[in-house]
């Protein structure tokens, strides 16, 4: 069981999911990754949910307040880099061209965080903890494993997250000859960009989390009242499939290559 205690400066750390159904989103992902959740009041009106798998913080959940849903705001997750200096790289992505969300706060005593829009129209949280540092295990079923970026402007894109969190880009292709930016700090990969199908895609980052069977996990959403959004697919990086949960939020999953095939 691969523990992970400590995430450096630039690296993807955390996720966690805004939902207008806490209960329900709960009930979903509790079934279908295992996860168990204990509750971290912040205010005596707002809890935040963290979700432990083997003994470890994984991600975290916060329900929508009333208003939030009556807007037609969705449900959807966020992801958080870890950084040094949560005010300092603020102020670095606004000056390469990004937007205030959310201004620096203190998160309860966990933590201090921050959001950020990037000059496409994506957003980013600003994290800061040395009490949850990060998701607690890597590289198991149910953890995240990966996210994807799809944006139409990959230049400005690699130009904002390289200034931002010092992420250098290397583009390359894939099989069916789309353009793909893979990102890294130093010499481990953290991130992916990649252009959508359709320039009617949405901009936004797409979690992925790893599961040992995207077939059976596939069948697993449906029988939990979630969607199936891409049908599983693979090819020599692994096999993939993109869901959306009862509530309305996206999320994919993936596995080893040792899947395909079989």
């Amino acid at each position: 069981m691969p523990i992970r205690s400590s995430y450096p400066n630039g690296i993807p750390a955390w996720i966690d999911i805004a939902s207008t159904d806490a209960e329900a989103a709960k009930r979903f992902y509790g079934d279908l990754f295992g996860w168990q959740w204990i509750p971290e009041p912040l205010t005596d009106d707002e809890t935040y949910w963290l979700g432990y798998l083997d003994g470890q913080p994984i991600v975290g959940l916060t329900g929508m307040t009333p208003g939030m849903v009556e807007s037609g705001m969705a449900s959807r997750w966020f992801r958080y880099v870890a950084v040094d200096d949560v005010d300092a790289t603020l102020a670095i992505a606004v000056l390469s061209g990004g937007t205030i969300m959310a201004p620096a706060m203190e998160v309860g005593t966990k933590g201090r965080m921050a959001f950020v829009r990037d000059p496409v129209g994506a957003s980013i949280g600003l994290w800061h903890s040395d009490e949850i540092p990060g998701s607690g295990l890597i590289l198991e079923p149910g953890v995240p494993v990966w996210q994807e970026l799809h944006a139409l402007d990959l230049d400005a894109v690699g130009k904002f997250y390289g200034e931002v969190f010092d992420w250098t880009a290397t583009a390359t292709s894939r099989p069916d000859g789309s353009d793909v930016v893979m990102f890294a700090v130093g010499q481990e990969p953290v991130a992916g960009l990649a252009t959508p199908s359709t320039a009617e895609v949405a901009t936004d980052w797409h979690v992925y989390f790893y599961v040992d069977d995207v077939e059976a996990t596939a069948s697993a959403v449906l029988s939990n009242g979630g969607k199936v959004a891409a049908a599983p697919e693979g090819d020599t990086g692994g096999v993939h499939a993109a869901f959306i949960d009862p509530t309305g939020a996206a999320f994919s999953v993936y596995s080893s290559p040792t899947e395909v095939g079989e």
